[in-house]
């Protein structure tokens, strides 16, 4: 995610998610109770942010609600009074701002530490953040304190006035760098200028196994039906594994864990073929979590197709409709960042990949697998994800919403 502050703008903030993460450096850990109001604010602003951008599309969608909620309370950090005000608003943060950057620190710092078991690295869950300064731009100490101790934030320097070329690439490296080079030319030609003045980025990047694999063989060429009247062929994983579980008359919920159990993905699929839209209409933060909640362990024939998607987003005109605009105007307050000129946001970048497969949930690595094996169905239930269908990927302890999307073609 990066953030571009300059004269009288921050040229963008950029967020950029894949797969898995790397570590940020940890604060001293948080209240526990501080940590589960982030997660709850976190997802909070989640299902918002996906009801807007799920709002009049139908296109394949994935997007890091973690990331940019990581890269907005860094900005948050410098933001004052109305803008200050709006910001907290739109992102749902409730705690002081001490309290909250602690507990920032403190949930990637179990994060971090679950993704070891024994000393075995069981999934790559990991956070990368980093801050660059035009040269000789001062800075707020209380404002670069709180990114680099409870943010884990490396601080540089780029030369924007006089290359803002060569500061881009300097950036989409590092991007490039922390994303296994999934993320590509983060930064586009012209979103640096010579007002730049800072510059935020936020990289995630999540690789992790299926707690019990798709067998390989089992794959196959299937029909998904993307509406009423429109099919196409995927190639389609098969298991029948005792899971997490629940349905009801709309919907049913499949959860399927990474090793270890502590992160997983959960898809909901609407009953009906066209019935996705709905469900996404009446979602909040409040109702997923009762589904979520009424999970429980079944025998489950499941059906789930491979997919990879990558997504982009400018989000300044989303936050700014959600309640965020001055944060975009010449009438910002980011004051608490640096007080020798006036700064102001002018663009949220954001770009996501995912790639779902029969050995788990990857940023790279697309694995074609085909199979005609017929396979023999003994369980009652049957999860059948053959049209369009929401999935999200979360921390099981905090409960946090890390990844978020929906899949309504896996061909595209």
């Amino acid at each position: 995610m990066n953030c571009f502050l300059s004269l009288r703008f921050l040229p963008a903030l950029v967020i950029c998610i894949i797969g898995a993460w790397g570590a940020v450096a940890v604060a001293d850990a948080g209240d526990t109770q501080d940590v589960q109001t982030i997660a709850e604010n976190n997802n909070a602003f989640a299902t918002q942010l996906y009801g807007r951008l799920a709002k009049g599309e139908s296109d394949n969608l994935f997007f890091s609600p973690y990331s940019i909620t990581t890269a907005l309370a860094m900005t948050y950090n410098g933001a004052q009074g109305q803008t200050a005000k709006q910001m907290s608003h739109v992102l749902h943060f409730t705690l002081p701002l001490d309290r909250m950057n602690a507990a920032f620190s403190a949930l990637s710092g179990e994060l971090d530490s679950n993704a070891q078991s024994n000393g075995t690295q069981v999934y790559n869950l990991a956070v990368a953040n980093a801050l660059w300064t035009q040269t000789g731009f001062s800075l707020n100490n209380g404002f670069l304190q709180a990114v680099t101790q409870s943010y884990g934030a490396d601080v540089q320097q780029a030369d924007f006035i006089n290359d803002p070329t060569q500061a881009a690439n300097e950036i989409n490296s590092w991007v490039a760098d922390q994303t296994g080079d999934e993320i590509q030319n983060l930064i586009a030609p012209g979103d640096l200028t010579p007002t730049t003045r800072l510059v935020l980025v936020n990289a995630i990047y999540f690789q992790g196994n299926w707690e019990n694999a798709f067998d390989p063989s089992l794959t196959s060429d299937q029909p998904f039906h993307v509406d009423a009247k429109t099919q196409t062929t995927v190639s389609m994983m098969n298991q029948e594994e005792a899971i997490s579980y629940m349905e009801n008359k709309q919907l049913q919920i499949a959860e399927f864990p990474y090793v270890d159990g502590n992160l997983s993905m959960a898809v909901l699929l609407p009953r009906a073929v066209g019935g996705l839209n709905a469900m996404e209409s009446s979602l909040t933060a409040e109702k997923l979590k009762q589904l979520l909640g009424k999970l429980s362990d079944e025998q489950v024939q499941v059906y789930l197709p491979k997919f990879q998607l990558t997504s982009q987003f400018e989000l300044a005109g989303t936050l700014g409709a959600m309640g965020m605009p001055l944060a975009f105007t010449g009438h910002a307050n980011f004051s608490g960042m640096s007080t020798s000129v006036q700064l102001q946001i002018s663009h949220v970048i954001h770009k996501a990949f995912v790639d779902v497969n029969e050995t788990g949930t990857k940023a790279a690595a697309a694995t074609g697998v085909t199979g005609v094996a017929e396979v023999v169905i003994e369980s009652q239930t049957v999860f059948r994800a053959d049209h369009p269908f929401l999935f999200l990927i979360r921390d099981r302890v905090s409960g946090a919403i890390l990844f978020m999307g929906r899949v309504t073609n896996p061909s595209d």
